[in-house]
C-alpha cells in the first residue's frame, strides 16, 4: 500500500471512531511528474469537495502525518485548528510557533476568506508560512487545543524537492 493509502485507511477509521455520523470525502492526487505544489492541490481538493457536497469543516491533511491519539479531534472552530502539533519526524516537538503544516482544519468560511493556499510555492516548504500569514491577516488565531495529545506519527517516503521560496 502506498503512503496515501496508509493515511486514508487510518484517517477514515479515526473519523469513524470519533463520530459515526460524519460524512467525509478523501481526495487523492496522483503524481504527474511536475514539481509538487501543495497549495494548488489543497485548493483543488477544496473546490472538488465543495462541488459534491456543502461541507462545513475542511481538513487539509498531509499524507505522511498520522494522528496517534483519537482525542486529537477532526473538528472545526471559530478559528483554524492546527492538529499536527508534535510530529515524529521532528522529534515530537513543535518546530516553531507559526507552523501550520501537517494537519489543519478550517471552516468553509475561513478557508474562503483567507483565499485558501497560495499557488506560488513549488517543491517542499514555504506554503505553510504563507498560510499562517493569511490566517493572521484575516484576524484569525491558529489554535492548538489538543496540544497535549497532538502527537502524530510519520510515514516514510521519498522527500519532495525543497522549494527555493522557503
Amino acid at each position: 500500500m502506498d503512503v496515501s493509502g496508509v493515511t486514508t485507511n487510518n484517517t477514515n477509521q479515526t473519523i469513524q471512531r470519533q463520530d459515526k455520523r460524519r460524512d467525509s470525502e478523501s481526495l487523492k492526487v496522483k503524481k504527474s511528474g511536475l514539481p509538487f505544489n501543495r497549495g494548488i492541490l489543497a485548493n483543488i481538493g477544496f473546490k472538488e469537495a465543495m462541488s459534491d457536497m456543502e461541507f462545513d469543516c475542511i481538513v487539509i491533511h498531509d499524507v505522511d502525518v498520522l494522528p496517534e491519539d483519537d482525542r486529537n479531534f477532526y473538528i472545526c472552530s471559530d478559528n483554524p485548528i492546527h492538529m499536527a502539533v508534535k510530529v515524529e519526524q521532528f522529534g515530537y516537538r513543535l518546530l516553531y510557533d507559526k507552523l501550520t503544516g501537517g494537519i489543519t482544519t478550517f471552516s468553509k468560511e475561513q478557508f474562503e476568506q483567507i483565499n485558501g493556499f497560495s499557488n506560488q510555492f513549488f517543491g517542499w516548504g514555504g506554503e505553510d508560512d504563507d498560510l499562517y500569514r493569511r490566517i493572521k491577516f484575516h484576524k484569525y488565531e491558529l489554535l492548538r487545543p489538543f496540544e497535549d495529545f497532538g502527537n502524530c506519527g510519520s510515514v516514510s517516503h521519498v522527500p519532495a524537492e525543497k522549494s527555493n521560496d522557503r
